[in-house]
């Protein structure tokens, strides 16, 4: 069920095959680290990255409900740095892209 991943940065064969399988890269702002986030069991990270909306390097609100009822928020980037990056996403990644032309070819002949 996983569809973010956050990070510092990103490889780009990590971020490749991440956007392969439909899970969109998020970057940390500058001077955010994993560590500084302190994220315990019980937090809940909330995304809001809509495909439809969503562009090439856009910015991405993410918020942290921590377990004791208080929230952080802030603003990480997509790594996502092409439109054919933005499609695969929308698609859900490389497989169900490739599923669903397959299946639109079938119903075409």
């Amino acid at each position: 069920g996983v569809r973010a991943v956050l990070a510092c940065g990103f490889e780009r064969i990590h971020r490749s095959n991440l956007i392969g399988m439909g899970i969109l890269p998020i970057e940390l702002p500058q001077g955010m680290h994993p560590d500084t986030l302190r994220i315990e069991c019980g937090d809940r990270i909330t995304v809001k990255a809509a495909v439809d909306t969503l562009g090439v390097r856009t910015s991405v609100p993410v918020t942290i409900a921590r377990r004791d009822g208080s929230e952080e928020k802030f603003e990480g980037r997509a790594a996502v740095e092409t439109r054919l990056e933005l499609d695969l996403l929308r698609q859900g990644g490389v497989m169900p892209m490739i599923l669903k032309r397959t299946v639109a070819g079938a119903i075409r002949n």
